[in-house]
């Protein structure tokens, strides 16, 4: 069965355009529950949250929404992260000046195709289009880098600028097009080399000197554009000089790069100053969590942030991380992760995506509660949609939820961003109905702590974004739950009419392995039968909220493909059942 991105997967955590096989017999063909994530799920939708014009701005939304398998009443609070530069912001306010190190994995197990793509290009190949995309969309100001690594590390094009000395872009995408596979991978001695090379890649010759234009101007930010007009005049009126030959003398201050030369090169005021070196680590080696290789790549990550101001992000190319390695991963500042699972996801999330993956918008950014002060006491509150929230657990005072790296959202073509809503269920509605919050983070650039309050009420019109969230979060936790008792085959399901469509317990293997297999399958019999009837009531559920979407005229309403997922489960766990009775 195949999966959109963001759906189920047999080869890993991250759910992005993976795949996984619904009827079975077998639960150890099953994969584990946490193949499926509520990120990647949200991720593959659009969400209307509303426009900002500032770094960050919450937009909250306080709903009731009833569980369709328990009838309960539920209290749900959806948060939007909104920010000025996300979908077309991001060209309109700029973003800082880029020098990125691409750092290939050239195994021999690159030299396969995708596994649901056999007769598209390797995965080399995958990789070398999207870099040499990336190249072609490379500011003349931005640097650029190429290493490969198997058993050793090479070196294929030193820290260049595609717009600096002449042939520079030809040389690297002449580098990329020449790579091949080799033998043996080594994941650390890659990193630490990539390192080095970000390093260098900063002392990259500049673009060569350019007039000022009218194309120029409209590219600098606001406080860049006041700083041109004045030093125009400046030199016009002021000096005399002719207009063109102000116009070299701007070329020649690189007025390009004073992209706070405006506001008195506050870099606290304006962050787009600030460049910004970043790695993209590119494998189809899997890193997995708890060893010693996934600790020490993980601390040289942190190190290179901490220490040399190296952001990463690695790209996963045909495999899902283990969901713990991106918990960690995501605590470390400017650090990301995503998988790709064939050239047209290559293309769009490394090469389309790319301004929104080189810089956050923001740091360490809080959400607490300030009033009821009650709410939450120590109690456990779900929270869906970032990555660094796992492990569902009682929430320390008043804190909601935390994002250590905020990256602007890409939007579709009506201005609906991606997958840019964060879920919480609250454990009771508010006292009066009304809760205040506030929401709190760091400026790239660095500077004081912002803090933005705001509030959201029960009982406002009903929002598209909130329901549809909703409903996806409950269609993970469905799967969830029935991956996670297919493993540890209890007595009875963990999810049921009493508990409605709730978190799903912690992932176990069956605890006791010597039961007899006649008492196991009877087990997967029972369960398949309670879950077939669950996944046809969250179908509908599914469906019911669609039709509700496109009465509210929601852009992005289809949640059919995520109905037939439930559709295709509910008839596996069917063929289950009816193959234990005709054994019996």
């Amino acid at each position: 069965l195949e999966a959109p991105p963001g759906s189920l997967s047999s080869a890993g955590p991250l759910s992005q355009g993976v795949s996984m096989l619904c009827r079975m017999s077998s639960r150890w063909r099953l994969p584990p529950p946490e193949s499926l994530t509520w990120q990647g799920v949200l991720q593959g939708h659009y969400f209307d949250t509303g426009w900002t014009g500032g770094r960050v701005e919450p937009r909250y939304h306080l709903l009731t929404s009833q569980d369709p398998i328990s009838g309960a009443e539920e209290v749900w609070l959806t948060v939007a992260l909104n920010s000025r530069f996300d979908g077309h912001g991001r060209q309109a306010h700029g973003r800082p000046h880029c020098s990125a190190v691409f750092a290939l994995d050239v195994s021999g197990s690159m030299d396969s195709p995708f596994h649901r793509d056999s007769a598209g290009p390797t995965k080399l190949e995958a990789a070398k289009a999207a870099v040499a995309r990336v190249f072609a969309r490379l500011r003349p100001e931005d640097s650029a880098a190429v290493l490969t690594f198997a058993s050793t590390v090479m070196v294929e094009a030193s820290a260049m600028r595609p717009g600096g000395a002449e042939g520079a872009a030809e040389h690297l995408q002449a580098a990329v097009e020449a790579l091949g596979v080799r033998p043996g991978t080594c994941f650390l001695t890659g990193f630490e080399a990539a390192c080095g090379l970000a390093l260098e890649g900063r002392k990259a010759p500049r673009a060569p000197l350019v007039p000022w234009s009218s194309g120029i101007h409209a590219r600098l930010l606001p406080a860049s554009r006041r700083g041109a007009i004045f030093l125009l005049l400046a030199l016009h009126r002021g000096l005399g000089l002719p207009s063109p030959c102000a116009a070299l003398v701007l070329g020649f201050l690189e007025v390009r790069e004073l992209a706070a030369c405006g506001a008195g090169a506050d870099h606290a005021a304006c962050p787009e100053a600030i460049p910004e070196t970043r790695i993209f680590f590119m494998t189809d080696g899997c890193v997995p969590s708890n060893t010693r290789m996934a600790e020490t790549l993980l601390a040289s990550i942190e190190h290179a942030a901490t220490d040399h101001s190296i952001m990463t992000t690695i790209v996963g190319v045909d495999v899902d991380f283990d969901i713990n390695f991106i918990y960690q991963l995501s605590r470390v500042r400017g650090a990301s992760c995503f998988s790709v699972h064939n050239l047209t996801e290559f293309m769009q999330l490394l090469a389309e995506d790319l301004d929104y993956r080189v810089c956050p918008v923001a740091y360490d950014v809080r959400i607490s509660v300030q009033e009821p002060p009650e709410l939450l006491q120590d109690r456990p509150v779900p929270v869906y949609g970032s990555p660094e929230i796992l492990v569902v657990e009682p929430q320390r005072g008043d804190a909601l939820c935390q994002v250590q790296s905020l990256f602007p959202s890409p939007a579709g073509a009506r201005g609906q961003t991606r997958g840019n809503l964060m879920l919480c269920r609250l454990p009771e509605a508010p006292c009066g109905g009304k809760v205040r919050l506030l929401a709190s983070y760091l400026p790239p650039g660095g500077g004081p702590r912002m803090e933005i309050l705001g509030e959201a009420a029960l009982g406002g019109a009903a929002d598209p974004a909130s329901l549809k969230g909703i409903a996806l979060v409950r269609y993970v936790n469905m799967v969830r739950g029935y991956l996670g008792d297919m493993r540890a085959v209890p007595p009875n399901p963990r999810l049921s009419l009493a508990t409605g469509v709730r978190h799903p317990p912690r992932s176990e293997v069956m605890a006791d392995s010597s039961k007899a297999i006649r008492e196991i399958e009877r087990r997967e019999a029972l369960l398949a039968k309670a879950y077939a009837d669950m996944f046809r009531v969250v179908r509908l559920h599914l469906a019911e909220t669609q039709a509700q979407l496109q009465e509210l005229g929601e852009v992005d309403a289809d949640l059919s493909r995520s109905c037939g997922k439930l559709h295709e489960l509910e008839r596996g766990c069917m063929d289950l059942v009816e193959m234990y009775a005709s054994t019996v």
